[in-house]
């Protein structure tokens, strides 16, 4: 293993710190909040304890349970240095004069002391002897006033000439003391510090041997240690130990958890990098968790850390920074705990110029509450090494060294406030409350000592629930002021109180006192009521009992009280109860109210009904309640005058009159039905009415039979009568009613009736009608139809056989012809019954024949022979084939030439240069023109073609077209007569055969015109001249 000397390790030291540092500069993170951000505590003024004008240093303290406190310092008013004690009360009052304890010429320092629960003090120092250290031990006794000695000068370190320095000692809960200390034996000249802990009994013999706690040869030194709650021991110190390579880098403080024997429980952990000249302090809390306190300088200057450890050693807060970061030092923290979860810590600080002991405060989580608070002034001169203890009422006690004028020992403390609330300052409106009733909840708040508080939040708690909250801006020491909260009580809560500081935002010298409970009882109300009867018949004159039975359904007794609804004028009532209509009934139980009513003699009959209520005495609004009827008896009767029935017929209503008449002694409400056997429609003039005694009144019944009951079908009607006031008068009569015969029929068609028809379209329409029996018996129909056009619409049957309700159906045709005019044809068809003529219906109908134009034309020759220089005549005969008036308009066309007359009724046109009639025809109707076609001279040899062309002016669509095929032949001269008979004469013989020939050759020559004719219709017409204008004829 390397070794170096002290020399070469301090040339180490520096080198390594060189680049951290800086980095540390570089890396500074924010400053800490400015301490006026946090709450102040008021310490006090100094108090010096000391008055020698020679050094006074190394202070140690303890407090004891009386709460008076114990202190060591290193002394050197002998000249030596020598340990002293002195004794205070929690004022800063000596209750000893200064003592001193090292009583050899010895130099006697860093003294340590604890002070066990008996009061018994025990201190041990480190003395020095031709600069060899050791540690030395003695124990006190103060009492009546006097110090007892009762171990003293009793060296604890081993014989071993390395020193052993820098002791800490606390006293364990068995009664026996543990210590540890750095010691040299493990130095062989390269400065190898060790860290040792033993256990001594409390008289300062030694119950264990020396247990290293530290095992690398790098220095261990300034150790802390603390006991937690079970019985470990945790050490702190700053450690700068080497690596394996040599290096000295591995510096910072350390910390370990050991048995009380020395057996070690966790290794050797660094909680934290730190400076070399770092000094850690430690406290252990209440479960277990390890608070420790130091200073570094990672950030240029040192500053004060805060770290965290679980019982096991683990971190839970890492180096929270509770000093300033700036440029000035702050050093020498000391840590101590009080028992409301509050960590004091103490350092001391150069920010003003010259050293002051500075403050701050956290919670056991580590929440800083108070922050860097300066506690000394300049009056003190500059105040070093501070410690800092809890006092039994949670205050806090500062000891520190202050140079004005000289070093002396000065000591500072609180005097927190003490917020409470005592027994008799809370008072509750009721402890037994009714569920939602407002409580009052009043108290007087204390300051019964200490600093004036500000804010101060008061709260009113249900069931240890916060629910309301006022604050209070200030309450002085020693002065009270009354708070006041009103709540609603509700089910389940069972207690109310004042806390004062709920939040625990004030830091107090007893959290006990500040919370006041009353237990309350929240009563529940309930009642229920059912009784034996909801109604009861009486007469009048008589007594009524309705047995009542009222149930507590709260939680503890209450009064009830009954009361009812107004009765008629002359009845009385009995609640009963006692006093009158009050019933006073444990809770979950039940008592039996009798409630008695008189009916007057003379009261009139019918029901009455009443309410009986029972509300709660406490609370009206917790209520029940029952109804309940008396009916007071009936005298007399209802009847009713029925008329007799007779004869009726199906459909036809029949009303009859019925008289009711009220023969009781009272007023009465009736409900008025009918009812009877078929079914039959009633109808009631009323159903319901309102009747004096003896009143009579008249109403009827319609009855209307039913449609297709048979003859001689009996029905029994039943009129009845009843009384809506829960009582038994009723009447009822009956009729009888006998059907008689009905007939009847009904005649429709399934379609429209009127129907338009267009002849050349609609050759045959076919309507179906039905026919049905409304009568009541079976009956044959005879089924006609109107004389209008019958020719040419028929019906296919004229006789029905139906039974009642039964249908038939009927079939009607229409066959027009196109020879029926054009117009409208009304007819009807007729259903009759045989056996009653006067049962008949009739269908009315009728058919709209539309307009149809069609027109024909003809001639009486489709050929005509002509010769040049003849006339040709063509007689055209055009016919209106249509169903209503025509004009017609006439064209004539011919390839060579036109014609040149034509006469229509006698009377000839030009057809070149007359305006031609209009020609108007009726239905059927025809005209025949003459036209007449002059052949001229030069006409050509061959066949010709005529065309006519023949219009409806009203409908132009409608046309018809002939054409006349005409033949032009050549004039015969008289040699070509006298050739022909010469040899007609001369081959006489030869006649027949020629006749023959010739016979064959018009034949063929008629076939040839009449295909050439053929042909030529098919070939579009040519245009015709300009429309003339027409006139009629």
């Amino acid at each position: 293993m390397a070794t170096v000397s002290r020399t070469t390790l301090a040339s180490c030291l520096l080198c390594v710190l060189l680049l951290p540092m800086t980095l540390m500069v570089l890396l500074q993170g924010p400053t800490a909040p400015s301490a006026h951000a946090f709450p102040i505590d008021d310490f006090g003024d100094s108090i010096r304890l000391t008055f020698n004008p020679d050094v006074t240093t190394n202070i140690s303290a303890a407090v004891d349970t009386g709460g008076d406190i114990h202190i060591v310092w290193e002394d050197y008013r002998s000249g030596n240095g020598d340990i002293y004690y002195v004794k205070l009360d929690a004022e800063g009052n000596k209750l000893t004069n200064d003592a001193k304890i090292s009583n050899d010429s010895a130099r006697s320092i860093h003294p340590t002391i604890a002070v066990d629960s008996d009061g018994h003090v025990y201190i041990v120092w480190e003395s020095v002897t031709n600069d060899i250290s050791e540690l030395y031990f003695a124990k006190l006794w103060y009492y009546a006033s006097n110090i007892t000695f009762l171990e003293n000068g009793l060296r604890v370190s081993d014989s071993n000439p390395a020193n052993s320095t820098e002791p800490d000692m606390i006293v364990c809960p068995d009664g026996n003391l543990a210590m540890v200390w750095t010691d040299a034996r493990n130095d062989i000249g390269d400065g190898n510090l060790e860290i040792y802990y033993k256990r001594l009994r409390a008289t300062g013999t030694s119950l264990t041997t020396d247990t290293r706690i530290t095992g690398d040869v790098g220095i261990s030194e300034h150790p802390k240690l603390d006991i937690g709650p079970d019985g470990m021991i945790h050490i702190v110190w700053y450690d700068f130990r080497d690596s394996s390579s040599g290096l000295v880098i591995n510096h910072g403080v350390f910390y370990r958890k050991a048995l009380q024997d020395g057996t070690t429980v966790t290794n050797e952990t660094r909680i934290t990098f730190a400076s070399p000249i770092s000094r850690p302090d430690i406290a252990v809390d209440t479960d277990g968790n390890v608070h420790v306190v130091f200073d570094d300088d990672r950030y240029a200057s040192f500053d004060i850390f805060y770290t965290l450890l679980d019982p096991d050693g683990n971190t839970l807060v890492d180096d929270r920074n509770i000093s300033p970061k700036d440029d000035y030092q702050s050093r020498y923290p000391r840590i101590s705990l009080s028992d409301s979860d509050a960590i004091d810590v103490v350092w001391q600080d150069n920010a003003t110029g010259s050293w002051t002991v500075h403050y701050s405060a956290m919670s056991y989580i580590g929440t800083i509450e108070v922050y860097d608070q300066p506690l000394t002034t300049d009056l003190v001169g500059n105040a070093t090494i501070p410690i800092v203890m809890c006092a039994r009422d949670n205050n806090t006690f500062v000891l520190f060294r202050g140079d004005s004028p000289n070093q002396e020992l000065f000591f500072q403390r609180t005097h927190r406030p003490d917020p409470c609330i005592l027994a008799p300052d809370l008072r509750v409106s009721t402890v037994q409350p009714l569920v939602d009733s407002t409580i009052w909840v009043n108290a007087t708040v204390r300051n019964l000592e200490g600093d004036t508080i500000t804010d101060l939040v008061v709260a009113l708690k249900v069931d240890s629930v916060i629910v309301q909250e006022t604050t209070l801006a200030s309450l002085p020491s020693g002065s009270a002021t009354p708070v006041s909260f009103s709540y609603v009580a509700q089910e389940g809560d069972t207690s109310v109180g004042i806390a004062v500081d709920p939040y625990q935002q004030v830091r107090e010298i007893d959290d006990d006192n500040n919370d006041m409970t009353s237990t309350i009882t929240v009563r529940m109300l309930g009642v229920s009521v059912v009784s034996d009867a909801t109604s009861r018949p009486a007469n009048p004159g008589e007594d009524v009992a309705f047995n009542l039975t009222i149930m507590n359904e709260g939680s503890s007794t209450f009064s009830f009280v009954l009361s009812n609804s107004t009765l008629e004028d002359g009845w009385k009532i009995d609640l009963g109860g006692s006093p009158a209509d009050h019933y006073t009934i444990p809770t979950t139980t039940s008592t039996i109210a009798q409630v008695i009513v008189a009916v007057p003699q003379d009261t009139l009959p019918g029901p009455r009904r009443f309410y009986i209520d029972v509300n709660c005495t406490e609370r009206s609004s917790v209520s029940a309640n029952m109804s309940l009827m008396i009916d007071v008896t009936k005298t007399g009767a209802l009847s009713i005058i029925s008329p007799s029935g007779g004869n009726v017929e199906p459909t036809i209503p029949v009303t009859y009159t019925f008289i009711v008449w009220n023969t009781a002694n009272s007023n009465d409400s009736f409900e008025i039905s009918a009812t009877d056997e078929r079914g039959w429609t009633l109808e009631l003039s009323q159903e319901s009415v309102d009747l004096l005694p003896e009143e009579r009144v008249e109403m009827s019944l319609t009855v209307s039979p039913a449609r297709y009951d048979p003859p001689g079908t009996t029905n029994m009607i039943t009129f009845s009568i009843e009384s809506t006031n829960l009582s038994e008068n009723t009447a009822e009569a009956n009729l009888l009613c006998l059907q008689g015969h009905h007939r009847e029929v009904d005649l429709r068609i399934t379609q429209q009736a009127y129907t338009n028809l267009s002849v050349p379209e609609s050759r045959e329409i076919v309507y179906v009608l039905q026919v049905q029996n409304l009568g009541n018996s079976n009956d044959t129909f005879s089924i006609g139809l109107s004389e209008t056009s019958s020719f040419w619409m028929y019906l296919n049957t004229s006789y029905l056989f139906l039974g009642p309700g039964e249908n038939g159906s009927l079939r009607l045709t229409m066959v027009p012809g196109t020879d029926i005019l054009s117009g409208f044809y009304e007819f009807n068809v007729s259903a009759v019954s045989e056996a009653d003529p006067q049962a008949y219906d009739t269908q009315e109908m009728g058919v709209n024949v539309l307009p149809y134009y069609d027109l024909h034309a003809s001639v009486d020759h489709a050929e005509i022979h002509a010769r040049k220089g003849n006339t040709a005549f063509v007689n055209l005969t055009i016919a209106n084939t249509g169903n209503i008036v025509d004009v017609v308009d006439l064209y004539v066309y011919l390839d060579i030439f036109n014609t040149s007359v034509a006469v229509i009724d006698d009377l000839e046109y030009n057809l070149e240069s007359d305006q031609l009639p209009q020609i108007s025809l009726n239905p059927r109707d025809s005209i025949t023109i003459m036209l007449i076609i002059p052949i001229t001279s030069n006409a050509s040899i061959g066949i010709y073609e005529l065309y006519i062309d023949i219009g409806s002016l009203i409908d132009p669509t409608v046309t018809a077209s002939e054409n006349i095929i005409i033949i032009v032949e050549k004039a015969p001269s008289w040699l070509n007569i006298y050739v022909i008979i010469a040899i007609a004469g001369a081959a006489a013989a030869a006649g027949i055969i020629i006749f023959l020939l010739i016979r064959r050759k018009a034949v063929m020559e008629q076939k040839r015109v009449e295909d050439e004719r053929r042909r030529r219709q098919v070939k579009r017409r040519p245009a015709g001249p300009p429309k003339r204008q027409s006139k009629t004829i």
